[in-house]
């Protein structure tokens, strides 16, 4: 209605109940202003109709509030319904919805019920396949176990044997002993000029295997009987052993193409640590040296090229294989090269190498710094870092993707389909002086628990004292690492002499 043409009530008071007064006293019932949407009611008197209308909407709105009580509806109400916010009376107060409004809510909630009813399903054929991978995994580690608990037994019978034999052997030393001791009693009665030197039965320090590296690269006649090299690697407390190296004084006895090419000595040494498997390690111990030395870059001299495509040849092939065969681990790499008095050190990961080089020339306590050689390749480097979110990757907890602990690597197929992880070598050439006497290449498992001045000081220490061999101070280096220094890693060690004076006369 126009509202100008209303007569507006006279009032004089306004009662504590809200209503209002006439002239003559008697009392007028409240205006009543009652606003819902799609619906507005203004009158000066109580009308039936209207209080029914009232509390049908009121039912209504109720019904609609009641809903904020069921938490799922929660995150579908704060998206459908303004004005959504804190207030004393109630954790979840709302505005009342118009019909269109509740339908579209309905609607809405429908929707979620049905895609999270077909989520439900995904996931519950998810499981019951899982199940069935599980129980086919089942039935394999059984027969596996099966098969080895035989193959323990069969053991068992051979370590009896071998008990047996061993207290035959122990019978036959004693008998050697009493006629050596013979023989030495025998020997001091002969005249000085006819007597016989002392006997023994001490094995020979340097493993057959360099010794017939050094008389091939005499026989070639590329110089004195070293570089010469000792090796040792242990397990250690992990479940596994994903380590494997490359250990060859010379490169020439198994590739008889060098000699055409080459009148220096030429030797290699690597480390490859295996992580998640060791699939990528074992190809690449046989793999890369053998690449490098057929290149034609290295032929021609062009040895930091043939460095590089070496890794990026390696790393190629093996992550064919690990498209092909199912597989998704890595390795880190570290690995010398030895061309005459020039040192090529390369790696990818944090296996690193070490030059020892001689800072005085007193005999008789002489000093040493440690040389690196390599470049740690780590996602808390700030290049590898940046690199890396470059590519696309992020890093936290200092890993790649917080899973992987190198940048670099070879292998790792799932860290390469976009290049966050990558092969490409560090690499560092070094022309050797006299005052370079041993270089040591190992992975992080020595490292991580022994500096590069606490390595090549024990190193120097050892031959000094004891006159160790390589083998021998490789040896006690893994021991070094694992039982004293707690190491919890794999430990690979592979330890050069580049002086005679450090082998054992």
């Amino acid at each position: 209605q126009d509202e100008s043409k209303l007569a507006p009530p006279t009032v004089s008071t306004t009662p504590a109940d809200g209503g209002a007064v006439e002239s003559n006293g008697t009392q007028i019932p409240p205006t009543l202003n009652y606003s819902r949407p799609g619906l507005v009611v203004v009158s000066q008197a109580p009308d039936e109709r209207v209080t029914e209308v009232m509390k049908q909407e009121e039912e209504k709105c109720v019904l609609l509030e009641g809903l904020d009580q069921i938490p799922s509806f929660l995150p579908l109400i704060k998206s459908t319904v303004k004005g959504w916010e804190k207030h004393p009376a109630s954790p979840f107060p709302l505005e009342p919805l118009s019909s269109a409004s509740a339908k579209e809510f309905c609607r809405s909630y429908q929707d979620f019920l049905r895609k999270s009813a077909g989520v439900a399903a995904q996931e519950q054929k998810l499981i019951a396949s899982n199940i069935k991978k599980l129980e086919i995994i089942t039935s394999r580690t059984l027969e596996c176990i099966v098969t080895r608990s035989s193959e323990m037994k069969r053991l068992e019978v051979r370590f009896r044997d071998v008990g047996i034999l061993a207290r035959q052997l122990n019978d036959v030393k004693s008998k050697i002993e009493k006629a050596v001791d013979s023989m030495q009693k025998l020997n001091k009665l002969l005249p000085d000029t006819h007597r016989l030197e002392k006997l023994t039965f001490a094995a020979d320090a340097q493993s057959s295997e360099s010794h017939t590296h050094l008389e091939t690269c005499v026989a070639h006649g590329n110089g004195p009987k070293f570089p010469i090299s000792g090796v040792s690697s242990l397990q250690g407390r992990r479940p596994t052993m994903e380590d494997t190296h490359v250990a060859i004084d010379c490169m020439k006895d198994s590739f008889e193409h060098l000699a055409e090419h080459f009148n220096d000595h030429i030797s290699f040494y690597a480390v490859y640590d295996g992580h998640g498997g060791t699939d990528t390690a074992i190809i690449a111990e046989k793999l890369l040296h053998d690449s490098l030395v057929q290149s034609s870059e290295f032929i021609s001299m062009d040895i930091h090229q043939a460095i590089e495509d070496a890794y990026l040849y390696t790393d190629r092939v093996i992550l064919q294989r690990s498209r092909d065969e199912k597989w998704r681990n890595g390795s880190t790499a570290v690995t010398v090269l030895l061309i005459g008095n020039k040192l090529y050190a390369a790696n990818a990961g944090d296996s690193e190498a070490v030059l020892g080089r001689r800072i005085n020339k007193d005999v008789s306590n002489l000093e040493y710094e440690p040389i690196l050689l390599t470049k740690k390749h780590v996602p808390a480097d700030a290049g590898e870092r940046a690199r890396i979110e470059r590519a696309g990757g992020t890093v936290f907890h200092n890993r790649v993707l917080g899973s992987l602990a190198v940048s670099r690597a070879l292998g790792d197929l799932n860290f390469k389909e976009i290049p966050m992880v990558i092969p490409a070598p560090f690499i560092r050439e070094v022309e050797l002086t006299e005052e370079d006497e041993f270089f040591i290449v190992a992975c992080d498992g020595l490292w991580d628990v022994m500096t590069y001045d606490d390595a090549v000081e024990y190193i120097a220490a050892r031959r000094q004292i004891d006159n160790l061999t390589a083998k021998q101070v490789s040896a006690e280096l893994v021991h070094e690492a694992i039982n004293k220094r707690g190491s919890t890693d794999n430990v690979s060690v592979v330890v050069v002499y580049l002086k005679p004076q450090f082998a054992r006369k």
